[in-house]
């Protein structure tokens, strides 16, 4: 029997009744968004910001703002 990647987010998600992404604002953190949107509804998702600490203080500063565009534009909390 196949799987769904999901299966353990879905496990989770009936016990907790929401489903918490670590976001930095990358591509691989964008498209997980996109793909947790096609198995959740908007509002069971919530995005936690994860800064890697990895660019200068004011790209970080252009990224949170990257990051709260995103989950504003995406109807995400």
């Amino acid at each position: 029997m196949m799987t769904s990647p999901f299966d353990h987010v879905y496990q989770f998600y009936h016990q907790e009744g929401r489903v918490l992404v670590s976001f930095s604002g990358g591509p691989d953190s964008v498209f997980l968004v996109y793909a947790l949107k096609s198995a959740f509804q908007p509002n069971d998702i919530q995005l936690v910001y994860f800064d890697h600490y990895l660019r200068s203080k004011s790209e970080r500063c252009e990224e949170r703002a990257f990051v709260t565009q995103f989950a504003t534009s995406e109807g995400l909390s």
